[in-house]
């Protein structure tokens, strides 16, 4: 062995600091779902955005070889000053804040299309229907009765519905009868063209159906409030016509996978109490979907030629990301 002292030298690397890699190092503490972009010198300060690429629902193992994912561009951004010393950075709270709105937004279209859709259908869903009794109550009075009092109305906790039902024009206030109220014009016409259609025995429960409708579709923020289960038959209405989108076209799910789409696309926990197949179900009588065969459905023309008009948002936003073989 040589008498000589072997010396180790230590090599010390420095990492190159960029604003790019002095917002991917800051970004690595949010987590996985953010990425710097292009890094823009304004005025003596670097702005740098933040993409986003974000599970659509991380609690739900996918059961096929896809993951659904939403992509944001510009979500947020980083500022550094000249010496790349951060000047203002966004807290994760914040982000998730945005995504839920970004989410919300995305899908806001497609939601008030479906909803419209259903200005003469929701009332035919029993689940919602059986919440929004009060409302069939009130009109199988007006139309059966002179006037209503609304003492009895406040008595059986109605007033609320009523309300409703004369903010769309449907009752009004008794003029020869103070404290009562009437139905109007507007609510004469709906029975009358029911009574034509449906006939005697049946046009009144119809026109109770159609008004409940008409709230639903008119006044959903409010409603789902009351009638818990009302938006998982809207997102499970969204979900199928998110994937038609997509593909460019209606196609058959089956029970199982258009639950899957519900799961994945984030928005809401399922209702426990709700099977999923009743749900399914309950939307094709209403005429949101309709059975391809058995246990598999297919979206209805009338729906989709109304929302393909959004495929380029949901193009852009929404991916299915395949799995590294």
């Amino acid at each position: 062995m040589s008498s000589h002292k072997r010396h180790i030298q230590s090599v010390v690397l420095e990492a190159i600091r960029t604003p790019r890699t002095v917002a991917a190092d800051y970004l690595l503490r949010l987590g996985l779902n953010f990425r710097a972009g292009n890094p823009l010198l304004e005025d003596g300060t670097w702005h740098i955005p933040l993409r986003a690429l974000i599970p659509a629902s991380p609690d739900v193992a996918p059961r096929r070889n896809d993951q659904l994912y939403y992509r944001f561009e510009d979500f947020g951004e980083i500022l550094l000053d000249s010496n790349l010393k951060r000047l203002s950075v966004p807290k994760l709270g914040d982000l998730d804040d945005r995504f839920q709105a970004e989410r919300s937004r995305l899908f806001a279209k497609i939601e008030k299309m479906i909803l419209d859709f259903g200005v003469d259908k929701w009332g035919r869903i029993p689940g919602i229907r059986f919440f929004l009794n009060p409302l069939n109550a009130i009109v199988s009075e007006a139309l059966s009765l002179p006037n209503i009092a609304q003492a009895k109305l406040e008595h059986q906790d109605y007033l609320y519905y009523a309300d409703l039902l004369k903010s769309i024009d449907l009752l009004e206030e008794s003029p020869n009868n103070p404290g009562h109220l009437q139905r109007t014009n507007e609510l004469v016409t709906l029975a009358e063209r029911n009574r034509k259609e449906k006939g005697d025995d049946f046009y009144i429960d119809e026109t109770a159906i159609e008004v409940t409708s008409i709230i639903c579709s008119k006044f959903y923020d409010l409603i789902q409030e009351r009638v818990k289960l009302f938006p998982s038959y809207v997102d499970t209405t969204v979900a199928y016509y998110v994937k038609a989108v997509r593909l460019k076209k209606l196609v058959p799910m089956t029970v199982s996978e258009l639950e899957y789409s519900y799961n994945v696309l984030g928005r809401r926990p399922q209702d426990e109490k709700a099977p999923f197949y009743g749900k399914v179900a309950d939307l094709v009588t209403a005429g949101f979907l309709q059975w391809h065969s058995q246990g598999v459905v297919i979206g209805v023309n009338p729906i989709y030629e109304k929302v393909e008009g959004v495929a380029p948002e949901i193009e852009s936003n929404v991916y299915v990301l395949k799995p590294n073989a």
